[in-house]
């Protein structure tokens, strides 16, 4: 869970769809959005906390506190690119503190960035192959892989806060924040992208080995059969798609007649035998075809084929405010409540509606994602006068969540005119919202809460919480948390927790529809999201979320040695019933044109579904380690940290139904099981150095653009440093050098890199940008 201030932050209301298998599905706060000059410190609880703080909890809390001056302040710029010279960015933030009256004060924070996009791309076989053929209009690479651009990137912060005397305070807190973020989509083949440049025609059963693997086969321009004996220089020939159930498709040229009737154009068009297509690889008829006025293809809009521009105009904003106080000398006392908006306005260019056929746009707005949350909160707290040191809380929240998909525009998900020619519908690579799978849909929830502590002895801490929360859409739930620390003498200290968590399913995740394109087998594909409880889903065991249930333990220990301070945690949290993306479920043509008929635009065309399911139970074991020494050297200071976690998460239970061994793999082995990093710190008069290494394990995933890709890149160290100068009167201005990644270190290459562009694994925990060096140049008054 995120807090601002010690009050529940918003979600974002984007969803994420294509997480590497460990956090599809997943929507969660974004905290992108909060200028880190407004960050007075960031503060962690590692524990299960659901019976503390509420869902999504189950495995701590991160706070983070904003600054409370009234007076001075700073101002920062930073500017930088990548070791390869591209991805320029450059960022100016401010921060001032004023007096409110002469009893409160103002903080407001503001900060601006922009960020070119960077490729770390090579050109894909099949463009390559169409350049190499004499198709000069593909661009290289045809495909980016990378980072996405970011425009305009505003973020405002405000704290407050006034002594209203009588022991009473006032506060309010809030932020807007806006940008524009936009990055490329998978490269549409002029070929054989379907329903734009192609259609896929049945020929033939494949043959199967000793082992009962499908073999398939190769055609030549005349549509004969060949075997592999046969091949002399594979390039002349046309590679088929071999589908679940064996069948080999050819590739034919899609045609649309443009006459008023759709049959009088003389168009070279396949029938419902397979008979009477323009071959893809005949340019001297595909020439013709541009020629005849009555007849179009995309590739007279297109001649090299297209790359989708996706991106959305995001906006966030949040108001929190309340009062506080104090009863007496034992009792605390605050009243809140909290109001917080998130939105996505989605855009796609250089694309089209594939079914307007001529008539398309190629800049579409397919609608829109909305979050908005509400908080009231009451909290008190009582410090009980007896022999030993006792402290209660109490409180209650009310808390409703509210997710909206707003309608795109008319022709991002009508059918046009040439739908029954064989035309795709929908705006390419992401489809319109059509008013049929539009609307809000919310859920609210009361919470209860208790929370005890216990000074026992000088030793000994007990404490002990209790939660209840009671959903709109759900039964109620009861979580508990009992908690003991025991100083064991000056040097260790040990403590446990146990708790039980829980976490609903956000209405996002309830009711989200969406199109996905992907490669499967190196053909691009569309993949949907359907909501769970969608006909089409609930046939292959989709039915209405449920919340997620946790039990968490967690043991440590803290050594203090002279100056050594070592701190370890080891845990295990037990999830049932978590929510995931299902498996890829393959469509029918008659399911899919079930989603169609529903309002579902551009499902006609989906080759396979996913819907979000409770259908499995993980253990998640792991250890945390930190550490820090302080010293001095050459009449300096000097501070040594390590950070060290190493974490396992099995999957203990599954319905092999809704989820297959790959979708299993990824939850378990998507992410490093060891990382950590050491720094040292040093300063010496005006002088700041920083130097620190970071590692992670070896790890295995699929690749993001084709699960059927697998990798498993080995362990990677990188080394950040920096060195710092302070100048002026008392030291104000501070001059900055650094480098992210100083030696320029990649992840393993991707030996698919040929098939799907990318030429790193996509989801490297290192990212695939290489060394970064920045400049920052700082003033404090």
């Amino acid at each position: 869970m995120v807090l601002v201030n010690g009050k529940r932050r918003h979600r974002s209301s984007v969803i994420s769809f294509i997480g590497g298998g460990v956090s599809d599905g997943s929507q969660g706060p974004d905290i992108s959005v909060i200028p880190a000059i407004a960050i007075k410190q960031l503060e962690i609880l590692r524990d299960g906390a659901s019976a503390q703080y509420g869902s999504d909890a189950v495995a701590g809390v991160m706070n983070f506190r904003l600054k409370q001056d009234s007076d001075g302040g700073s101002l920062d710029v930073k500017l930088g690119q990548t070791f390869e010279g591209d991805g320029d960015f450059y960022q100016v933030a401010g921060n001032i503190g004023m007096p409110l009256t002469g009893h409160g004060f103002i903080n407001a924070s503001i900060e601006y960035r922009q960020v070119k996009p960077f490729s770390r791309s090579v050109q894909k076989n099949d463009a390559a192959e169409l350049i190499a053929n004499g198709n000069n209009a593909v661009a290289n690479p045809a495909q980016t892989w990378g980072s996405a651009e970011v425009l305009n990137d505003v973020k405002t912060f405000i704290n407050m806060g006034l002594d209203l005397k009588n022991d009473k305070e006032w506060y309010a807190f809030g932020n807007y924040a806006e940008r524009r973020v936009e990055t490329g989509f998978s490269f549409r083949n002029p070929n054989k992208r379907g329903g734009v440049f192609g259609k896929a025609l049945n020929l033939a059963g494949a043959d199967f080995d000793a082992n009962g693997n499908a073999i398939p086969f190769l055609v030549d321009s005349d549509n004969n059969t060949i075997t592999r004996e046969q091949i002399v220089d594979e390039n002349d020939f046309i590679r088929t798609d071999l589908d679940e159930q064996g069948w080999i498709h050819r590739y034919d040229r899609l045609v649309a007649d443009v006459t008023p009737d759709g049959m009088s154009g003389n168009c070279p068009q396949t029938d419902a035998n397979n008979n009477g297509g323009l071959n893809i690889y005949d340019t001297e008829g595909l020439n013709t075809v541009i020629a005849n006025p009555n007849c179009f293809v995309y590739n007279d809009m297109f001649p090299g084929g297209f790359t989708p521009l996706f991106g959305s105009d995001l906006s966030d904003s949040s108001l929190v405010t309340g009062i506080r106080g104090i009863l007496g000398n034992d009792m605390t006392w605050d009243v809140s409540i909290g109001f917080g908006r998130n939105e996505a306005d989605f855009y796609i260019n250089n694309t089209v509606n594939a079914s307007m056929g001529p008539y398309s746009p190629t800049r579409f707005r397919p609608g829109t994602y909305i979050q908005q949350e509400q908080n009231i909160n009451a909290d008190f707290t009582y410090i009980l006068n007896t022999d030993i040191e006792q402290h209660i809380a109490a409180g209650f929240e009310w808390h409703k969540e509210q997710f909206e998909v707003q309608a795109g525009e008319d022709a991002s998900w009508q059918p046009g005119v040439f739908v029954d020619q064989g035309f795709s519908i929908g705006s390419n690579g992401f489809s319109g919202f059509s008013p049929n799978v539009t609307g809000k849909w919310d859920q609210s929830n009361t919470s209860l809460y208790a929370d005890y502590e216990a000074q026992v002895t000088n030793e000994l801490l007990l404490g002990a919480a209790i939660r209840w929360e009671n959903y709109d859409t759900f039964s109620a739930a009861t979580n508990y948390k009992l908690s003991a620390g025991w100083k064991v003498n000056t040097v260790v200290a040990l403590r446990a927790t146990h708790s039980t968590g829980v976490r609903a399913p956000t209405p996002g995740q309830s009711n989200i529809s969406n199109i996905t394109t992907l490669l499967d087998n190196g053909i691009l594909i569309d993949r949907g999201t359907i909501p769970p409880t969608n006909a089409v889903a609930m046939h292959y065991g989709g039915e209405a979320l449920t919340p997620e249930k946790s039990k968490n333990y967690n043991v440590g220990a803290v050594i203090t040695m002279d100056r050594l301070q070592f701190f370890i945690d080891a845990y295990q949290i037990d999830f049932e019933d978590r929510i995931t993306q299902s498996a890829d479920i393959q469509l029918t043509a008659q399911e899919a044109q079930a989603l169609e008929d529903s309002g579902f635009s551009g499902a006609s065309g989906l080759r396979s579904f996913r819907f979000y399911v409770n259908d499995f139970n993980t253990t998640t074991q792991g250890v945390d380690i930190v550490a820090t020494y302080p010293f001095s050297i050459a009449g300096g200071h000097s501070e040594l940290s390590l950070i060290y976690n190493y974490n396992t998460t099995e999957v203990t239970y599954f319905n092999p139904v809704t989820l297959d061994d790959l979708r299993i793999r990824q939850i378990e082995d998507s992410m490093p099981s060891q990382r950590g990093n050491i720094s040292w710190r040093h300063i010496q008069g005006a002088w700041r150095i920083l130097l620190r290494g970071n590692y992670f394990s070896d790890y295995w995933l699929a690749h993001v653009g084709d699960s059927n890709l697998t990798l498993e890149p080995s362990a990677e160290l990188t080394l950040d440093a920096e060195i710092a100068y302070s100048f002026g009167s008392n030291g104000q201005y501070n001059f900055v050098v650094g480098a992210e990644n100083l030696f320029n270190n990649f992840p393993d290459t991707n030996p698919y890199s040929a098939l799907t562009g990318a030429k790193y694994p996509e989801n490297s925990p290192m990212g695939n940008a290489g060394g970064t060096y920045y400049i920052r140049l700082g003033y404090n008054f």
